[in-house]
């Protein structure tokens, strides 16, 4: 049957170019080109059917195996998430930290500038007092200026003269000093003002950081609440798909077994029927029983899903349901049955070719289009190609017996 485990595609298809080129040297071509085309295909349809891994298993192996992967893919994307969510939930929680002191910093400066507000503001205060009391002076007639000029004029005495100009020029000196005061005064009360609201608007910003911070972590708690119960459920789900695989493994393993008994009575058939193999006049190549890709060829692999190392003693085609297959040969159908394992199978004896008692066996079939004990000729149809037993696709596993022993039917193409 088809598709090799993935651990082993690189080898299968290294093996694979390496049968292509031997079978390429038993069988010549009628044209150089087209057997470089023909053995291209066969490359391609090799790395094809590297890419899938779950034929020569049951429908029930294949469900629950597939159930399992999914269990687990899911499990790994929800632990991700958690661990992602749990990630930003800390990161959350130490910018917590930090929006705390950038608002804890943005109210202490708030309370300094608010304090220096309320200082400028009854420095204004005073200030303008003063300039209110010297505005009432020049009013009532006592403005040291007036004065100091009456002084002047009046006093007969010139030794008073330079005190009283002095005098003069103080009092002018202070009220100058006065309003000087209160214009400082006013330009640091704005200043103070703007400063105030600088810090009122950085302690609302922070306020707003802090506040969204907090509802960042209620949402991140929330989330990891969530995913935490997502990965417990999905725990459960993988262990239930883990149980169930195990009883269709074991099922399947019981067929296995049952497969390889009826393998071994049928080579030792073969083998003791070699001896008195007839000629049904067969010489040459064999002719391939449908003109299809190989899609899994020949060899020794891991079974994908259960994981022993077994022989893969075909080829599988890529034929699509329903086709018409071959006789590769002149001969006698001896058997037609049903496998558990194989589907509809059909045996030919294709009698001696050259030199070597040779069968073929036809695998997965829909129906039959001989019976047993009947005599075919070489192209005749014998079978449509099918899906039945262990399979997940239309395709036919081809097998040909050398002297009761599998060999690689590209060789005999």
């Amino acid at each position: 049957m088809e598709k090799p485990h993935p651990l082993v595609k690189r080898a299968l298809v290294t093996a694979s170019l390496v049968a292509l080129v031997t079978a390429g040297t038993l069988a010549p071509s009628a044209n150089a080109d087209d057997h470089l085309k023909h053995k291209k295909k066969q490359v391609e349809a090799h790395i094809s059917s590297a890419q899938a891994d779950l034929d020569e298993s049951s429908h029930a192996a294949v469900a629950a195996y597939t159930k399992l992967q999914s269990a687990k893919t899911q499990l790994g994307g929800a632990q991700q998430k958690l661990a992602t969510t749990q990630s930003q939930l800390v990161q959350a929680q130490a910018v917590a930290a930090q929006v705390g002191q950038q608002l804890a910093a943005a109210q202490a400066q708030l309370v300094t500038a608010t304090a220096k507000l309320r200082a400028g503001e009854q420095r204004v205060v005073d200030q303008r007092s003063q300039v209110a009391r010297m505005a009432a002076q020049s009013v009532q007639g006592i403005d040291p200026r007036v004065v100091g000029l009456v002084a002047l004029v009046s006093d007969d005495d010139p030794a008073n003269l330079s005190d009283q100009m002095q005098g003069v020029g103080n009092a002018i000196d202070h009220q100058s000093a006065v309003l000087a005061g209160l214009r400082t005064a006013e330009e640091q009360l704005r200043a103070t003002r703007k400063q105030v609201k600088q810090a009122k608007d950085d302690v609302a910003k922070q306020q707003a950081a802090a506040e969204a911070n907090v509802a960042e972590q209620q949402r991140l708690t929330n989330q990891a609440a969530a995913d935490e119960q997502s990965v417990v459920a999905l725990i459960g789900q993988r262990r239930s798909a883990a149980r169930q695989a195990k009883v269709v493994e074991k099922t399947d393993r019981q067929k296995l077994k049952q497969l390889q008994a009826e393998d071994a009575k049928i080579e030792k058939q073969l083998k003791a029927q070699a001896a008195h193999a007839q000629s049904y006049s067969n010489s040459g190549p064999l002719l391939m029983p449908a003109q299809a890709a190989v899609t899994s060829p020949f060899g020794w692999r891991e079974h994908p899903i259960y994981h022993y190392w077994g022989l893969h003693d075909g080829v599988d085609l890529g034929v699509g349901c329903d086709t018409p297959l071959k006789a590769s040969g002149n001969g006698k159908v001896t058997q037609e049955y049903y496998s558990s394992v194989w589907g509809n199978r059909l045996f030919l004896d294709l009698g001696k070719v050259n030199g070597h008692a040779i069968t073929v066996i036809y695998n997965h079939l829909t129906s039959y289009k001989t019976s047993v004990g009947e005599s075919v000729t070489r192209g005749q149809t014998v079978a449509l190609s099918g899906t039945t037993g262990w399979s997940t696709g239309c395709h036919l596993h081809f097998t040909v017996m050398v002297d009761g022993q599998p060999q690689d039917p590209m060789k005999w193409f």
